[in-house]
């Protein structure tokens, strides 16, 4: 016969009403799978309240060093095939005004190409889009 403590039913009892019946059937579950089981109440609200401060000071005294910050990718050498497909001014100074991430990618976008043709028709393209205005990945970016 299981043993029942008092302070248990005041806790089901103090419990909101959503939480009841699931400690009642938790509670008869345990009795039911451990018949000579003894219920006590390990813990008290200032244990827990002591342990909670405990770990707040700890998470506060931990060094919060970040680590640095990585330097930026150096802009590529732009291939001179690109440098001539940028002669005229407007488009020119429209990607000599782009940030050099936004720089970074039509370059690399370019060089990335394994055939002339390819190369070619990428040069074509950028000419294209930066005489627009628009960045690399300008589809993908929301307006």
């Amino acid at each position: 016969m299981p043993t029942i403590d008092p302070r248990i039913d005041a806790h089901i009892a103090k419990a909101g009403e959503f939480a009841r019946p699931v400690l009642e059937r938790f509670r008869a579950l345990v009795h039911r799978e451990i018949p000579d089981c003894v219920e006590a109440i390990k813990s008290d609200e200032e244990q827990v309240i002591q342990r909670l401060h405990a770990a707040v000071e700890r998470l506060s005294s931990a060094s919060t060093a970040s680590k640095p910050k990585a330097a930026p990718k150096p802009v590529p050498d732009m291939p001179s095939s690109f440098a001539d497909a940028l002669e005229d001014a407007a488009v020119r100074d429209r990607f000599d005004a782009m940030a050099p991430g936004q720089r970074r990618e039509y370059i690399e976008w370019i060089v990335e190409a394994k055939t002339v043709t390819t190369r070619k028709k990428r040069i074509v393209q950028a000419v294209e889009w930066i005489g627009e205005g628009k960045t690399r990945n300008w589809e993908y970016q929301k307006c």
